[in-house]
């Protein structure tokens, strides 16, 4: 099917002739001018396998969201583009995805962003968890770049129904908690972590049915086997460990749940870890009702900065809100309709909704209600005070409890100097609100210890060194390269003895230097000495020459007679080879000789041979037998 701007929507992909949409009432002039943005892509480009791409649907700061149809069966669909606006840009065509500066790290978040898709199919690898997770349909590498494709959900995140709505009672939120921590267990169960909980990533397709989206930061625990969280995340919903980069599991996913309770409760996310470790508290519920109490308390618990002091997993907190369940399933599904749309209008944000035809009314007669007794009033009553009662005796014997816990740890922290103090304050401490601060005490103290220690061994370095030191070039050194210099004025004073000594021992030499007469004639004396040397080594080297000339008119002819006995051999040595050569040449000759007699004679016999057989084969004639009957008339 060709689709065009101007003949179908680019909402719904249905045949449409008008700025507005017939079916889902979209307004296309109105998306076009305030919406569009340069980097979008154009509507209706067609990717690989089949898919169409319309109007954006959402976008964020790594990926565009894009509504679109799968052509062969007309699925609608939603596609996810790699699209990080700090790292990349659109190319001459509008299309190609090209790196601003840093291909590699483009291509980083590239393969993260290909992981997100195969572990929405990993999800959809156990069935069991199908309903809570959104679907994944395909991956596509095109155009530079990845497309993620996934179903197109009908509905609105939970933060989009809290700017709307602010603050949602108990009843309200345990239509979808209850489904999510559901999803959240099973996910669990196979070492899948979400890591990026958030209202945003929360979407609500109706009561009872809430569906987790954007796995970007998730992991699979069976392939990581000690999981290292990134700091990135949606702001308060970050856990402590993801912000130091420490060891992540499910209780990571709790915190994140536990701050999107606690929004839902007060209207506003819970104070940030840096503030809470600082002491910022949470906020306690003015007028909670029995099921709101109950949310507080679980949330609170999500909340701890300590890993260890939260819930355990999900199946924890669906147990600890059990009779949250029991009291929730006596509302109606009306109480979500302030903040779940429409089904009939699946898109109630768009622009200029026109309101379908309503249905007819069928009036029903309900059925008649028994009122119930002043006793049974009374038990419920009461019985509705017990659990209020207990359940507020809980909460406060919990805080309390807390509050004498943080106390201490903050009398302990506040009380310790050492470094044995510090590393027994994070040994016992719980909720370990100064736990960085304590971190931080401990490696300042250590640091501390080891730049003392190393001052220490760099003063008996320099005391050794000066020690050693006996020259004035060694005292120089030492003063020059010193740097605690303990023994330094008593090298400048031993230096400036040594320099001293020095100049009165020229001095002396000085004085003790022969008179301007004894250097006049000293050197004709010594002119005078070298001549009479001279002539004494003159006659000395006459007599050696003599005796060398001799020696070598001797050693000379030895050498001749050698050199003339050296040749004597060796022509004899080689008129021996010689006739050794042409003894062995005449011998291979007549072999070579009788070897061609006998071939000769082989081959006249063979063609004796031959002529005698071809005469007989001919004439039936044996030669043998007329050369006897020659033989006979010649006798």
């Amino acid at each position: 099917m060709d689709y065009t701007e101007h003949t179908h929507c680019p909402n719904c992909f249905k045949p449409s002739f008008k700025a507005v949409c017939p079916s889902c009432f979209f307004d296309r002039n109105s998306y076009l001018q305030q919406e569009a943005a340069s980097h979008h892509l154009p509507l209706f480009i067609r990717l690989d396998k089949g898919y169409v791409l319309g109007r954006v649907i959402g976008e964020g700061s790594f990926a565009i969201v894009y509504a679109a149809i799968r052509e062969k069966d007309g699925l609608p669909c939603a596609v996810k583009e790699y699209y990080p606006q700090d790292l990349a840009q659109r190319g001459l065509d509008g299309i190609t995805v090209n790196p601003k500066r840093n291909q590699a790290q483009l291509n980083t978040w590239q393969e993260r962003f290909i992981q997100e898709g195969e572990l929405l199919r990993c999800c959809y690898d156990y069935p069991s968890v199908e309903s809570g997770v959104v679907r994944y349909m395909a991956m596509i590498k095109q155009h530079g770049t990845a497309y993620l494709v996934m179903e197109r959900l009908n509905g609105d995140n939970l933060g989009h129904y809290l700017t709307t709505q602010r603050i949602l009672s108990g009843q309200q939120i345990c239509l979808w908690l209850k489904p999510l921590l559901e999803t959240l267990q099973k996910l669990h169960a196979k070492e899948i972590f979400h890591r990026d909980i958030s209202p945003n990533n929360i979407f609500l397709c109706g009561p009872n049915n809430p569906v987790l989206m954007d796995f970007g930061l998730a992991r699979e625990g069976a392939r990581d086997e000690v999981l290292k969280s990134s700091t990135l995340g949606a702001g308060t919903f970050i856990a402590p460990e993801q912000l130091t980069g420490g060891y992540c599991d499910q209780r990571t996913d709790l915190y994140a749940l536990g701050a999107v309770i606690y929004l839902c409760l007060h209207g506003e996310a819970p104070p940030p870890v840096e503030a809470r470790r600082q002491g910022a508290p949470l906020k306690r519920l003015i007028q909670p009702d029995n099921i709101s109490f109950a949310l507080q308390t679980v949330a609170t618990h999500c909340l701890q900065l300590d890993l260890q002091s939260r819930p355990r997993n999900a199946a924890q907190i669906l147990a600890e809100l059990g009779p949250c369940w029991t009291m929730q399933s006596t509302f109606s599904n009306s109480s979500m309709r302030t903040i779940i749309p429409d089904q009939a209008n699946p898109n109630p944000h768009l622009s200029n909704p026109l309101p379908p035809n309503p249905p007819p009314v069928i009036e029903q007669v309900p059925p008649p209600v028994t009122e119930p007794s002043f006793f049974k009033k009374a038990v419920k009553f009461l019985l509705w005070a017990g659990v209020a009662y207990g359940g507020f005796v809980a909460y406060q014997s919990y805080t309390e409890e807390q509050e004498k816990i943080n106390k201490q740890e903050r009398r302990m922290f506040a009380e310790a100097q050492s470094l044995g103090d510090f590393k027994a304050y994070l040994e016992q401490c719980q909720i370990c609100e100064a736990k960085q601060d304590a971190t931080n005490k401990i490696a300042q103290i250590e640091h501390d210890q080891q730049v003392k220690q190393e001052k220490q061994e760099k003063k008996k370095q320099e005391h050794l060194a000066y020690i050693q030191a006996q020259s004035i070039d060694d005292l120089k050194n030492y003063l020059a390269t010193c740097e605690i210099c303990q023994d330094g004025k008593k090298a400048e004073s031993e230096l400036k003895q040594k320099l001293a000594a020095e100049e009165k021992a020229k001095a002396e030499e000085e004085a003790n230097k022969p008179s301007l007469l004894n250097q006049v004639a000293q050197p004709i004396l010594n002119s005078a000495i070298e001549v009479l040397q001279d002539a004494a080594k003159g006659k000395s080297e006459a007599e050696l020459k003599a005796q060398a000339e001799a020696e070598a008119r001797a050693k000379a002819e030895e050498e001749q007679q050698k050199a003339k006995a050296e040749a004597e051999a060796k022509a004899q040595a080689e008129a021996e080879i010689k006739a050794e050569m042409e003894a062995e040449a005449k011998a291979e000759r007549e072999a070579r000789a009788k070897a061609e007699a006998e071939k000769r004679i082989k081959s006249e016999e063979k063609l004796k041979s031959d002529v005698e057989n071809a005469i007989r084969r001919s004439t039936g004639i044996d030669i043998t037998e007329i050369q006897r009957m020659l033989d006979a008339n010649k006798k």
